[in-house]
């Protein structure tokens, strides 16, 4: 098989070994960066920039993909031409 002629190479296993480091270290900051948010999504209350900018992420996607379908359901639409026009 190929598989042991692969992880036989001692740069592959090195890759492997990397790989995992990275992952590790982008999922310790993630959970720290959502501890944080946390923090701050509490104790700011329901109003604030800060509160928004937090959520902005959460927001964002739900947009586009909005735009997304309306642009695939109607034809000769642009969202520049809208822009232009108005």
């Amino acid at each position: 098989m190929y598989y042991k002629e692969i992880l036989g190479r001692e740069a592959s296993i090195d890759g492997i070994v990397y790989s995992f480091k990275i992952a590790g270290i982008s999922a310790i900051l993630s959970i720290l960066i959502g501890i944080f948010m946390c923090y701050i999504l509490i104790n700011t209350g329901r109003n604030g920039l800060i509160n928004a900018i937090v959520k902005l992420p959460i927001i964002v996607p739900h947009t586009i993909v909005a735009l997304m379908i309306i642009k695939c359901n109607v034809t000769e639409w642009t969202l520049s031409e809208d822009i232009i026009s108005s």
